[in-house]
């Protein structure tokens, strides 16, 4: 169970310098400390604009205090960004100071800008991609809230039940294939549609949505007919737009009598009408964050749900459900733990293998799954390698072959995919075959592509093998 449940009457503050952060909406006081330490749980909460709209993703951090209380959060740009998603649903202790007057959002609050982020002890949730693998049930509620001025009711409680079925596209098939099993969402289900107390735009503050604002006002009306604590994570549904986005995260709320944290997504119609948005939203509940080709946007690496989830649905979509979504890349994999260590390779300085790796969707052998090519010798700054075919929900991918990404902890997006010959990642730029070698000079790194085998390629790793040189057939 990684979702925290305690009672609100027995939190204290943690620290004498401790303050407790307003709700969002409430004013601060015009004699706040420069300096402050704040105690809470770390909220993020990432928005994707809907395809076409032109928006850049959003990555918005809070902070959520023992009352519910939400304070936005900035961070110095010494604090790497593995560490904040890390703690991400854990109960933390920032430090730092207020953000000056002109960067108050609209509703006047201004923005703590934190220099430290630390846990703060006691009943915290595992880090997501931390120690502990993400295993086990997941199951999720569905919550359909109607705004007080729109009537319109776009898909069935029956449509939202069975968007958790146990057959293809249903999530709970979905979820089980891109994790090897690892996870399921069993005991999922749906209720509604509630008729929410305001109209639409109380809940969007200067054209923003409120999210704290719209969960607890939503989940409230559902809380009379279900237990929110049998769920590991709530899926809002909303019946007009949003403010432009989709969103996905976790959030911390007082329901069922107790106080608690969940993975939550906040869904516009676009967002549930194909299945690939929800496997996407729900991928940042667990602590997934986007890839991309390069840190300009975060929609363009075709290989990977969290990405670009919406080129290709020709190859992939469902009469009633939609555009379906594809399976994450190695590197999210593993980063929640599903792909065991005996199924991966780390390629230190001065290796020099040959090895072969197995189909990433629907594996049939006991193949590697991943090789991770260390740079420089540096366990965070790495190539990661995947074999990726048309097999399962990979069937919507554009090509096969071998992939390559770069993670690089430095980089605002952590992960890029290699393409040498640029935009878009879905042409033969992105994949490597038989014959083909990806060089990093720089580095000494070399990956040569030798053959193919029924469900996965054989590759040739170099890294920094002293008087080792061959020309490769192929160089790009």
């Amino acid at each position: 169970m990684r979702r925290i449940v305690i009672l609100v009457a027995a939190f204290t503050m943690l620290s004498a310098l401790a303050f407790a952060p307003a709700p969002r909406g409430s004013p601060r006081v015009a004699d706040a400390p420069p300096s402050v330490e704040l105690v809470g749980w770390l909220s993020i909460v990432h928005g994707d604009g809907e395809p076409g709209s032109g928006l850049a993703p959003r990555l918005e951090y809070r902070l959520i205090d023992d009352l519910g209380g939400a304070t936005s959060l900035t961070f110095a740009e010494t604090i790497p960004e593995e560490q904040i998603a890390a703690l991400g649903g854990q109960r933390v202790r920032v430090r730092g100071e207020w953000a000056a007057a002109e960067a108050a959002a609209g509703d006047g609050a201004r923005p703590l800008v934190a220099a430290e982020i630390m846990a703060a002890g006691g009943a915290v949730a595992p880090a997501k991609g931390g120690a502990e693998a993400l295993t086990g049930s997941q199951p999720w509620v569905s919550v359909m809230c109607k705004f007080s001025d729109v009537a319109a009711e776009p898909k069935s409680l029956f449509y939202f039940t069975n968007m958790y079925a146990s057959t293809k596209p249903g999530l709970d098939h979905y979820w089980r294939e891109v994790s090897y099993d690892n996870i399921n969402v069993l005991g999922s289900t749906a209720t509604g549609w509630f008729n929410l107390p305001h109209n639409r735009s109380y809940y969007l503050p200067g054209g923003h949505l409120d999210w704290d604002l719209a969960a607890k006002e939503c989940t409230a009306l559902a809380d009379p007919t279900i237990n929110f604590h049998s769920f590991l994570g709530i899926n809002l549904m909303f019946n007009a737009d949003l403010d432009g986005y989709a969103w996905g995260g976790g959030d911390c709320l007082t329901l069922d009598g107790s106080y608690g944290c969940w993975d939550m997504t906040w869904e516009p119609p676009w967002g549930y009408q194909s299945i690939t948005v929800i496997s996407h939203e729900m991928g940042h509940g667990f602590g997934l964050p986007h890839t991309a080709f390069d840190n300009s946007y975060a929609y363009n690496n075709q290989w990977d749900v969290m990405s670009d989830t919406w080129s290709n649905c020709g190859n992939s979509t469902d009469p009633t459900y939609g555009c379906m979504g594809q399976h994450t890349i190695a590197q999210q994999k593993d980063s929640l733990l599903w792909i065991p260590p005996a199924l991966r390779f780390i390629a230190g300085r001065g290796t020099y293998r040959i090895l072969t790796l197995e189909q990433l969707a629907l594996p049939t052998t006991a193949n590697l799954r991943m090789i991770k090519v260390l740079i420089g010798g540096s366990p965070s700054h790495y190539y990661t390698l995947e074999a990726r075919r048309k097999v399962g929900y990979d069937v919507k991918l554009p090509l096969e072959g071998v992939i390559i990404h770069e993670t690089n902890p430095a980089w605002s997006i952590a992960t890029h995919i290699i393409d040498p010959t640029g935009l878009p990642t879905g042409d033969a730029g992105a994949v490597w075959t038989p014959g083909e070698t990806f060089l990093d000079p720089a580095n000494g790194i070399s990956v040569a592509v030798l053959s193919a085998t029924g469900t996965g390629w054989v590759v040739r790793i170099s890294n920094a093998v002293a008087g080792l040189s061959f020309l490769p057939s192929v160089m790009r």
